[in-house]
C-alpha cells in the first residue's frame, strides 16, 4: 500500500506539471495539492511500518558482540 501510494503520488505531480504547462494552473495546483495530502497519509503508514511494525528494520543492530576487539 505504501509503495502504490507513493507511485501514485508520482504521477499525480507529474500530471500536475503537464496541465500547468498547458496553462490549466487551477487544475495543476488542486491536484498536486491531492498529491500532498495522500504523501502525508503515505508517510504516516511509512512510519507505521518502520517504527511500529519493524518492517525493513534491523532487529540484531543493537545486540553486543564479542567483547575481543581483534585477534592477533
Amino acid at each position: 500500500m505504501h509503495w502504490l501510494l507513493n507511485a501514485g503520488v508520482t504521477l499525480a505531480n507529474l500530471t500536475s506539471y503537464g496541465l500547468r504547462l498547458t496553462g490549466r494552473r487551477r487544475a495543476g495546483i488542486a491536484l498536486s495539492s491531492v498529491g500532498y495530502a495522500i504523501t502525508l497519509f503515505s508517510a504516516y503508514l511509512g512510519g507505521e511500518l518502520s517504527f511500529a511494525k519493524g518492517i525493513g528494520v534491523n532487529h540484531v543492530a543493537w545486540e553486543g558482540g564479542s567483547d575481543i576487539l581483534w585477534q592477533s
